[in-house]
């Protein structure tokens, strides 16, 4: 089998795709030759079924075997209280899932399954504009036997950089967007804000709906039986 890097491009709309959660953590922040710590809460809003562009590593790179997809401002909505009144916000980043089944030594995307959420134009005190999460590659999942017979496209001739049919499952090729996340990638997370801080991710689970949003889905439940009942 070659060894190649394939960029994904995949269009397949999901029935739930859009995601919160909530997450929490201490941020380590450099001042002068000291180090300030702040406790610190956070929510982040994505929409998974928007995969659109095209994320390739090039031939200049170590070679890799594998899939990257790029969902392109799937980010909707970011923000973070720090214990001091420090707040962030923002509405747009990118996601990039990667399935790696074959790296050599220096590769920069790591074996196996991993994800990073690019957050940018957020507005705050004393940071930067940009932030990152990063989700710590796991065993990733693929079959080739289900790729080609799905695909049509045999692994052996695939190039470097080619791009499969845009109809192509996330879920054939591993690169889609595990839900609840920690329990896909359970060798933890990083964050960071800028370089004169460490952040410390110490949760990351889904957002529970509130009371009010629960109430009328059940509310709503019954109206769409009967309207169907009635067609």
């Amino acid at each position: 089998m070659k060894k190649f890097l394939v960029a994904a491009l995949v269009a397949i709309p999901m029935l739930s795709s859009a995601a919160t959660y909530d997450f929490s953590g201490l941020g380590y922040f450099w001042a002068g030759s000291s180090v300030v710590t702040k406790t610190y809460q956070g929510q982040i809003t994505f929409d998974s079924s928007s995969p659109s562009s095209i994320y390739s590593m090039g031939d200049s790179m170590p070679v890799q075997q594998g899939f990257i997809t790029t969902y392109s401002n799937a980010v909707q909505l970011f923000d973070i209280q720090f214990n001091d009144g420090t707040h962030l916000s923002g509405t747009t980043g990118d996601i990039v899932v990667n399935n790696i089944q074959q790296a050599e030594a220096g590769a920069q995307v790591p074996l196996g399954k991993s994800l990073q959420i690019y957050l940018r134009n957020i507005t705050g005190n004393g940071f930067t504009n940009t932030a990152t999460f990063a989700f710590q590659a796991v065993p990733g999942q693929f079959s080739q036997a289900d790729f080609e017979a799905v695909t049509g496209v045999m692994m052996a001739d695939l190039e470097a950089g080619q791009v499969l049919n845009p109809l192509t499952d996330p879920f054939i090729i591993g690169t889609d967007i595990p839900h609840p996340m920690m329990a896909t990638f359970t060798n933890g997370a990083t964050f960071r804000l800028n370089s004169s801080s460490s952040i410390q991710l110490d949760s990351f689970t889904p957002a529970v709906p509130e009371p009010k949003s629960m109430l009328l889905m059940l509310l709503g439940l019954p109206l769409i039986l009967i309207s169907r009942l009635r067609k």
